[in-house]
């Protein structure tokens, strides 16, 4: 262990906490250029959809750790890497700390995209029932939950739905619900680090469990520390506050997935 066990500068870092800060600055820089030359952000392609959209693929529970949403996302999660991944990695040495990284968000995004699909699951039933009979009841309650159609058309098509025998009607809408479906369940992205590092919090609170960390600018040990943050998460997660866009859930399956790491490893076996 050095003398200290916060990182000093960028130079004393140790080499899989320095790699990392690299390639996700890099990764940053190269998503923009590739946002401004196509027009696309790399996001849709890279970011973490949920299991049942079509623009989903497994390999993105490994991108999706690599891309962040603005350069102060990608700041804030870079300075709790710097922080708090430096002495983890000393202490548990560079190449158990790299598992340890990539598992907690790996498997952090796993179950964030599985709770979330549950989630979403009796709208995306909803959807599909509609789809395989449609009807004015089932469309009525698609109209209540999403914005498929202007107040106006929603009144017409009702209408229209009711008192025809049409198929093609029908099959005209259940096209455009079919569409709308696909790209809702695309709108849903996840980008960022930030099941990963909340494990490495989680670590460093239970391997460095009398540090002092300041959270809102009050000094406190790191396990109480730990505690204060699993439960702010937990509350802004349940609060469900309008325009907060931060996957709280991701942040508490990083940390689930680290306490067991951590306890699976013994990790924390030479603290008294």
């Amino acid at each position: 262990m050095s003398r200290n066990i916060y990182a000093d500068n960028f130079g004393d870092l140790p080499p899989v906490t320095k790699n990392l800060l690299i390639v996700n600055v890099l990764c940053f820089i190269v998503a923009g250029l590739f946002e401004e030359a196509y027009q696309l952000p790399a996001s849709q392609y890279l970011g973490l959809h949920i299991p049942v959209a079509s623009d989903f693929y497994i390999f993105q529970y490994v991108t999706s750790m690599f891309m962040h949403g603005s350069i102060s996302h990608l700041f804030f999660n870079m300075l709790c890497l710097w922080m708090f991944g430096a002495p983890v990695e000393r202490f548990v040495g560079s190449r158990r700390f790299f598992q340890y990284y990539m598992l907690t968000g790996i498997f952090a995004g796993v179950l964030y995209s599985l709770i979330i699909w549950y989630r979403f699951l009796p709208d995306i039933q909803l959807f599909d029932t509609f789809l395989q009979t449609p009807n004015a009841d089932t469309l009525t309650q698609l109209f209540n939950k999403f914005e498929l159609y202007s107040t106006e058309s929603k009144q017409i098509l009702l209408e229209q739905l009711r008192g025809s025998n049409s198929l093609t009607l029908a099959q005209d809408i259940a096209t455009a619900v079919e569409e709308y479906k696909d790209s809702w369940l695309n709108s849903h992205v996840a980008v960022g680090a930030s099941g990963a590092l909340y494990g490495v919090l989680l670590a460093f609170g239970m391997l460095f469990p009398s540090a002092i960390i300041y959270f809102m600018f009050i000094p406190m040990p790191a396990h109480l520390a730990v505690i204060v943050f699993g439960i702010s998460e937990l509350s802004f997660e349940f609060a469900n506050m309008p325009g907060d866009n931060i996957a709280h859930l991701a942040h508490l399956t990083g940390m689930l997935v680290g306490y067991i790491l951590v306890k699976y490893w013994r990790l924390d076996r030479f603290i008294k």
